[in-house]
């Protein structure tokens, strides 16, 4: 065998565009005054086309070879022939250089190729015509060449490193190793330590171990201890394969678990994976043994069992030595010791415990209370009144079946299976002579209503439709938004046919509303837009399904209607749908005008000047540089929340699943689940230009997988991301990882952006964050990613407490009604910030909204803080928001183009007041005097200095104001000429 003396890690990092390997040359004494050096590279490669890649030599001082000739190159070794450089007799070879991107997003570079014309180079000194034709040895006859010889393979750092697991054996190695384990099933226990990487290729590891069925290894009381095995199967596929543990002494079936097969998902019901392993592959399956904290020191020896359907078995040994010392927190401080791997099948935060801030349910007959607001129930089951102040349904919501022989309707009695604080589930059935109705709800006390009817055909049923109809009130639901409807005014008439990347649709006003999600689809997250998931088949029907508003005198109807279809005797067509009952919560102005955002990764100045109480931390910054993964830099950021503390603000980072970072320490456990939770093909479309990604990725990842956001950071490392696949238990993990968070790295919240799960996640997640008084979480969308945001994610309102839309609004372009429902937040409970552009100063504060610090620079001239010390001058945080919306609001102009929201006090108010007119207007306005308390005669409105936003003066209230496009002004008006120092 052919090995290298030394695998090392070099020093410093050299350049990146050299790549991320290379090998250290060393030319003799006796070959330095020769004109030529050639050597052999018993390198170990496992990418395709080795040859095609560049090849760079440099010496010790970094001065490049200007002559090179590769005589042959394949995944086993390599012949080089090269000019020396006079004085030098160190050299480093680079196999892998590639483009660099500096630039964050999407990396979209590649490999330096090397030219593969046919060679013009001419050594005519060297006395052997037609180079490229000749071998090593022939060329090393020659006189001016000299024999150089490999010192040492390095990588650029201790991360991008192949030892000791990525490296393949040889052809003929491997012959020899089979021959010593001469079994139809290849079978290896192998230490935590040394995770399984390669899929395709033994590594050199296992030829040099003596025995492949044993481990020993050590573990202390109360650890997680983690451990992995691999199978192979040489003559046949192998089906449906188990790890058992059938020898465990003290340690019953009960400690065990082998994690790629026994799984619990999203919602706590354990499941079994199906493990199938094709002849050739190498599957790595990952375990878990739980030490107990009174677990007896000394050694064990613990039997595994490895089977399949088509295998009988073989028998594994892990000899382990339990230490007399207790490990608190289970081994988790250290990742890469894979203890966090128990987090996958994790239930924390699932009961149907009452979740503050809401009150519990009630429940009086068919009556239920829920978040101030009253649901009263049919006898079937269905919504027949929903009511705050005012009601919002004419009517019952109805489904029914049309069918020409439907037969007599037999309703039964409402039953209630469960009646808890968190929690009213409830059935019923309707009965004819051709089909069955069953039902199934539930009520929960954020306001949400969910349920499942199911169509059951008792004889071969023809019909002509099938639909859910929910008539409202059209002066209370005066606006609408989703199925591809923008927000704004309801519609007299809108269908949406099943063409976009929509499944719900909100109607409503500020007081209240209903948010109606058509479910049933492969995916029902947010960011429809992006994940494009197929409609819910049974509402759908094969395109001839649709969703229709329709205005009627005073009503407003919202129909869901398939169409015609048909059912045979014995099959079940299920429609499953949700009600969210708007707003989710009492508007919250104070926190709103008091908790300002800084989002930046160290404390500023300008974050101290604009009394800025919640500081976001960035994923690519320096305590929390790779996406979606922040437990790699504790102690630092244990220092910057000290840092954020001290100056009285609280810290938040970003932290979500819609990627995942190639640096996350359990990569070799989660590629082992196969595309469970990372996907195995990248995304189509969008920003993506290349479906390989960073090289790193290309270099350590043997099957396909989906590239996803690439940053270069500040300490010249990269992180590059992989797309995850979806709903996954690692969304357990990441629970258990926000557990971790705020016990033990003392975080304060989260920033949210654009993630890909649903409610049932924010419920947990807000469980968790409950345990620590004050936290919070705050909502960031890209309306590219989720066409209408607010629509998409209005399951998790409830559960939140800001939102940030956001990125790529078109603030100028929007109309009021589509501020007021797509941006602000008010009709559902929130209020909001904005981002793109740094919004618009003076639309913006008509619904409460500013930029956040510290998104201002010369060119966005959006910065809030002389806007916050109008705030804080006038007191905002204690006054009463009133916004053009509300019948009430006491202030209205006399252009429907110009719109005012009164921020009241007692005996003086703030007017916010924005144009929405295309030219200058000049425009009077009422005032409601005896609303606000204050005697007109004593009267006048004064216009606070503003730095970029307005100039000072006052005015008499009878006078007219100049309204320019886009623009507008903040006015103080008070009984006693109130002006700000």
């Amino acid at each position: 065998m052919d090995i290298p003396v030394v695998y090392s890690n070099a020093q410093y990092p050299w350049e990146e565009k050299l790549g991320n390997h290379r090998v250290h040359i060393e030319v003799p004494q006796h070959s330095l005054d020769r004109k030529y050096a050639a050597l052999r590279i018993p390198w170990r490669r496992r990418d395709s086309h080795p040859e095609r890649k560049k090849l760079i030599i440099t010496d010790h001082t970094g001065q490049r070879v200007k002559t090179i000739h590769p005589i042959s190159i394949n995944r086993e070794k390599a012949e080089i022939l090269f000019r020396q450089i006079p004085g030098s007799h160190e050299y480093y070879l680079y196999y892998l250089p590639f483009r660099p991107q500096k630039s964050h997003g999407y990396y979209n570079k590649d490999y330096f190729r090397r030219d593969l014309r046919p060679s013009t180079l001419k050594l005519p000194t060297i006395g052997i015509p037609g180079l490229g034709k000749y071998s090593l040895e022939q060329y090393l006859n020659n006189t001016q060449v000299g024999a150089a010889e490999v010192k040492a393979f390095e990588a650029r750092t201790e991360f991008d490193s192949f030892y000791p697991m990525e490296l393949p054996l040889h052809d003929s190695e491997k012959e020899i190793f089979l021959g010593k384990h001469m079994d139809d099933l290849i079978t290896v226990i192998e230490k935590r330590e040394y995770p399984i990487k390669m899929t395709g290729h033994f590594p050199l590891r296992w030829l040099e171990r003596k025995e492949l069925n044993r481990i020993e290894s050590t573990a202390k009381k109360n650890e997680y201890f983690a451990f992995q095995l691999a199978v192979s199967p040489q003559e046949k596929d192998l089906k449906n394969v188990q790890v058992s543990i059938i020898d465990s002494g003290p340690f019953s079936k009960e400690y065990f678990c082998c994690y790629n097969t026994d799984a619990v998902d999203i919602d706590g019901i354990p499941f079994t994976k199906i493990v199938n392993v094709s002849k050739g592959k190498i599957q790595a399956l990952w375990m878990g043994l739980d030490i107990p904290k009174q677990a007896k020191p000394g050694k064990y020896n613990i039997t595994l069992k490895v089977s399949a359907e088509n295998y009988n078995g073989q028998t594994m040994n892990l000899e382990l030595t339990i230490l007399d010392e207790i490990i608190e927190d289970r081994g988790d401080s250290r990742p890469e010791l894979f203890s966090r791997i128990r987090w996958m099948n994790s239930t924390i935060g699932l009961n149907n415990s009452l979740i503050a801030p809401f009150p519990p349910l009630k429940l009086n007959e068919r009556s239920i209370s829920v978040s101030e607001k009253t649901v009263e129930l049919t006898e079937l089951g269905l919504p027949a009144l929903i009511k705050s102040k005012d009601s919002l349904l004419t009517g019952p919501l109805r489904f029914s079946v049309k069918s020409e022989h439907s037969g007599i309707e037999v309703n039964n009695s409402l039953s209630f299976s469960k009646v808890e604080e968190g929690i009213i589930c409830f059935a019923n059935k309707v009965v004819t002579d051709k089909y069955m109705i069953g039902i199934k709800g539930s009520c929960e006390p954020d306001g949400t209503l969910s349920y499942k009817m199911e169509v059951r055909a008792s004889e071969d049923l023809d019909y002509d439709d099938i639909s859910l109809i929910i008539p409202m009130n059209k002066g209370i639901a005066q606006y609408a938004m989703g199925m591809g409807l923008r927000g704004g005014k309801a519609p007299e008439n809108y269908i949406s046919h099943w063409k976009g990347p929509w499944n719900s649709l909100w109607m409503g006003n500020d007081k209240i509303g209903l948010h109606c999600t058509f479910l049933g689809s492969d995916y029902e997250g947010p960011m429809q837009n992006l994940y494009k998931p197929a409609p819910p088949s049974s509402w759908s029907n094969n395109g001839r399904g649709r969703v229709e508003l329709k205005e009627n005198g005073k009503e407003l109807t919202l129909k869901a209607t398939t169409g015609k279809g048909n059912l045979r005797k014995g099959e079940t067509l299920s429609f499953r749908f949700s009600l969210l009952l708007t707003p989710v919560r009492p508007l919250d102005t104070e926190a709103q005008f008091r908790d300002r955002y800084f989002h930046n990764p160290r404390p500023e100045a300008s974050a101290i000047e604009g009394n800025c109480r919640v500081a976001n931390i960035h994923h690519a910054s320096d305590v929390n540089p790779y996406i979606n993964y922040p437990f790699l830099r504790f102690e630092e950021m244990n220092k910057r929340i000290e840092e954020f503390r001290n100056l009285g603000m609280k810290t938040k980072i970003y932290y979500t699943v819609r990627e995942l970072t190639s640096r996350v320490c359990e990569l070799p456990f989660l590629l082992s689940l196969g595309d469970e939770v990372l996907s195995r093909k990248p995304r189509k479309g969008f920003f993506f230009n290349s479906a390989k990604g960073y090289p790193w990725l290309r270099e350590h990842i043997d099957d396909g997988y989906g590239p996803e956001w690439y940053a270069p950071l500040d300490d010249n490392t990269i992180d590059a991301a992989l797309l995850t696949s979806g709903e996954s238990r690692w969304f357990n993990y990441y629970l258990e990882g926000l557990n971790w968070l705020i016990k033990i790295q003392g975080i304060d919240g989260l920033y949210l952006d654009d993630v890909s799960y649903d409610r049932r996640i924010l419920k947990r997640m807000r469980r968790i964050l409950n345990q620590k008084e004050g936290t919070m979480l705050d909502l960031h969308s890209n309306t590219g990613f989720s066409k209408e945001p607010a629509v998409q994610y209005t399951g998790f309102f409830p559960y939140l407490n800001k939102l940030w839309f956001g990125e790529m609004f078109r603030y100028n372009r929007m109309s009021p009604d589509q501020w007021f429902v797509e941006a602000s937040g008010i009709p559902f409970g929130h209020m909001a910030d904005m981002l793109q552009g740094g919004g618009n100063r003076w639309r913006g504060m008509v619904y409460g909204m500013t930029v956040r610090l510290p998104w201002v620079s010369d060119r966005n001239k959006a910065d809030p803080r002389p806007v916050w010390k109008i705030w804080d001058d006038f007191g905002i945080k204690d006054s009463q928001m009133i916004g053009y919306w509300d019948s009430e609001c006491p202030v209205v102009f006399d252009n429907d183009k110009i719109k005012a929201t009164v921020y009241r006090k007692k005996e003086s108010v703030l007017i916010s007041v924005a144009s929405w007119a295309y030219l200058p207007r000049r425009c009077r306005v009422t005032l409601d005097w005896k609303s606000l308390e204050i005697e007109k005669k004593d009267a006048e409105f004064y216009f606070p200095e503003i730095k970029d936003f307005q100039k000072s003066r006052t005015m008499n209230p009878d006078e007219a104001i100049m309204f320019y496009p886009r623009k507008g002004y903040l006015i103080i008006v008070s009984g006693n000429s109130f002006h700000l120092a």
